[in-house]
């Protein structure tokens, strides 16, 4: 969304939609950057199924973004994606669905 914003030529600049959006500048800026990630890489989180999305965590993403190049980008995508496949049972993986403690009974 901020990225088109830009590109739209709606804002000037990150700053403006810091501003307009109430957030820091450190933000905006942390949010485009994972949405100029490779295309490869935004296709595939768009059809990850929800029960997935869990895995891919913004925190995971930057780390990736952080990559010099778009080839170490994808490569690095593509280890972390596997990972996930490779474990086979996604209910059971360690970065799955977790599911709220029960508090002990009266």
């Amino acid at each position: 969304m901020f990225r088109r914003m830009l590109d739209d030529g709606n804002v000037r600049n990150q700053t403006e939609i810091a501003r307009l959006r109430g957030i820091s500048g450190t933000r905006v800026t942390q949010l485009v950057k994972i949405a100029s990630l490779p295309r490869p890489i935004l296709d595939y989180l768009l059809s990850v199924p929800t029960e997935q999305q869990v895995f891919f965590t913004e925190r995971r993403l930057r780390r990736i973004v952080r990559l010099p190049s778009e080839d170490e980008q994808v490569k690095a995508f593509e280890e972390l994606r596997c990972s996930v496949e490779a474990y086979g049972n996604w209910e059971t993986h360690p970065a799955g669905p977790r599911l709220p403690r029960s508090r002990p009974g009266p």
